[in-house]
């Protein structure tokens, strides 16, 4: 579950267990892609040049914000609401608002909400995701699967113009060799906006049998945050604290036990060091890696 632990208060995402990606509208299952390092020679005609393209329509929204918070909390029923993990359908509705924002105006949504979301206040679309994505408002989670079923059932009978793509990559499997490049290429082609979900996993030193052991163990801070685009060889971050920033995706081997065995993981680089950031508060003695990520494009 993405929990949103990365504030000081209790936030986080829900366990996703592992499972299969639901079918498209016409049956056929909508597997995963992420195309390899080598750069197409294709560029998305939205893309503002070869070497920047991101969706500069997209809003910041804060999952921390009073109005959010108090329209959440008079929908449940919970006085002086707090925000216990709303980070997944805050990323979810900033990603909807970009994608809706830039499609061909040929493109038939053929559903109530989508084309309702332009004009609504952000935080009803943020509390409708939470909803059919199945979000724990009072403990706070949302499962990843849940955005992307979500996003399935929106467009299950929309009619793009040129073109549409989701895809959901939730397992170690799936997302371990993902490379910063392999990211960008896809954003080159066919101008996805992601939503990802990032794990920051503690740093823990101590002698073992009098070998000096250093590992990093999940530490409960799972966040959801949206890549909008890149910028040269840098991804552009929205962190749904109503944030922005840039980071690169690098692959490492680290041990996530002391028993020092240790794979390969790609980890978030190059984030601010203010400590208002995600990677501010905790890259100094924390790794953040990707564990799982949803792209959505609508032409």
């Amino acid at each position: 579950m993405v929990s949103c632990q990365e504030n000081l208060r209790s936030r986080s995402l829900i366990d996703d267990s592992i499972r299969s990606p639901a079918g498209t509208s016409n049956g056929t299952p909508n597997t995963p892609t992420i195309p390899t390092t080598e750069v197409s020679n294709k560029l998305h005609p939205r893309c503002q040049s070869s070497y920047r393209c991101l969706y500069a329509t997209m809003p910041v929204y804060d999952q921390d914000a009073t109005g959010l918070e108090n329209y959440i909390g008079n929908k449940i029923g919970v006085a002086n609401y707090n925000d216990p993990g709303l980070c997944a359908p805050t990323s979810a509705a900033m990603i909807l608002r970009a994608a809706l924002n830039e499609r061909n105006g040929q493109t038939k949504l053929n559903n109530s909400f989508l084309e309702s979301v332009s004009s609504r206040p952000w935080y009803e679309t943020v509390y409708q995701i939470g909803i059919d994505a199945s979000t724990n408002f009072v403990s706070g989670g949302t499962s990843l699967y849940g955005i992307y079923s979500s996003f399935d059932s929106y467009f299950q009978k929309t009619v793009a113009q040129k073109g549409f793509y989701l895809t959901l990559q939730s397992s170690w499997a799936q997302t371990a060799y993902v490379s910063n490049q392999d990211i960008i290429n896809l954003i080159r082609t066919k101008k996805p906006a992601f939503f990802t979900v990032i794990d920051a996993l503690q740093k823990h030193e101590a002698t073992i049998g009098g070998i000096k052991k250093v590992w990093h163990q999940n530490a409960g801070n799972v966040h959801g945050v949206v890549i909008k685009g890149f910028d040269g060889d840098r991804l552009h971050i929205q962190d749904p604290w109503g944030m922005d920033h840039f980071a690169r995706l690098e692959h490492e081997h680290f041990a996530q036990s002391s028993q020092g065995s240790s794979e390969i993981n790609g980890v978030f680089k190059g984030f601010t060091s203010n400590t208002g950031h995600f990677m501010g508060r905790y890259g100094q003695e924390r790794k953040i890696k990707l564990t799982g990520m949803i792209a959505l494009s609508l032409d």
